[in-house]
């Protein structure tokens, strides 16, 4: 996984925090995706995807917030490359799950 954190940190950030296992597929598979657009959905984005699981892709990887690449879950709307989440993060990095 070092090349993993060497990556990330590349990208930005001064500290990655890794979990005990992290599948091989986000480093082969992983990454970066346009922060720019990112849509908070009213009800969350759990609910949003029971109203548009046909629209979207669950996302797995990285973000990074306060400096600090932490493991977390989003989605991508399929049409448009557009990030759904809970909040807006400084990077995603990830694959389709």
């Amino acid at each position: 996984m070092k090349d993993l954190v060497e990556k990330l940190l590349e990208i930005g950030g001064s500290k990655v925090m890794i979990p005990e296992t992290v599948p091989e597929r986000i480093r082969d598979l992983g990454h970066l995706y346009d922060s720019s657009e990112v849509l908070i959905p009213k009800g969350g984005t759990s609910h949003y995807f029971k109203t548009h699981e046909n629209e979207v892709r669950v996302m797995w990887g990285f973000v990074l917030e306060d400096d600090t690449w932490e493991m977390h879950s989003w989605l991508l709307r399929i049409d448009t490359g557009e990030i759904i989440d809970n909040k807006f993060y400084d990077y995603y990095y990830g694959f389709v799950k």
